[in-house]
């Protein structure tokens, strides 16, 4: 899910933008992810995910008790593509909350570096990838992407190490289009 704003608001103005499948795929690859935590039935990318009536913003997300992971042997990985917009620290919140409770978790985010919320991630990730191009998100009326995001777009880990966090290692990353 993502990304509400002017340039990406769908006709339903719902902000449920996908994440376009070569972005998920290149990370996917890497993090082999076991939990969406924002979708629905329709967008979500694993086959565990978390939707709006679960509301991942307050509530603890499923634990290795809760849900089985026999892929992944109990490893808890989240991938997270959350709306863009008004709200998004409270995003920030539940990542830091779920990586201290030993979550890895990857999130697309707006690069917004200039924000309160920025300086959070800042003070938190365990690595921060720039993106070398702006995503043209998933309308989901039309399945299509939608080229002229106005922002550059970040992938932001939290691995879950001790809690002596050193500062967040920034690596530029292209991921080839399909």
């Amino acid at each position: 899910m993502s990304a509400p704003g002017t340039v990406r608001q769908s006709v339903n103005t719902k902000s449920n933008w996908r994440t376009p499948p070569h972005i998920f795929e290149y990370w996917d690859s890497r993090y082999h992810f076991t939990l969406d935590a924002a979708a629905d039935e329709h967008n979500h990318l694993t086959h565990h995910y978390l939707d709006e009536k679960y509301d991942a913003l307050t509530n603890r997300w499923p634990t290795n008790d809760m849900i089985d992971w026999p892929r992944f042997y109990g490893r808890q990985v989240a991938w997270c593509n959350p709306p863009y917009g008004k709200g998004i620290d409270r995003w920030i919140s539940a990542f830091i909350r779920e990586w201290c409770h030993g979550y890895t978790i990857l999130a697309l985010l707006p690069a917004a570096t200039d924000t309160q919320w920025w300086r959070e991630v800042m003070r938190s990730a365990s690595r921060i990838y720039l993106l070398d191009q702006r995503i043209s998100f998933i309308n989901p009326d039309t399945g299509l992407p939608v080229n002229g995001n106005p922002t550059a777009s970040a992938c932001v880990a939290w691995h879950p190490i001790s809690y002596d966090v050193p500062p967040p290692f920034v690596d530029p990353v292209h991921i080839p289009p399909p």
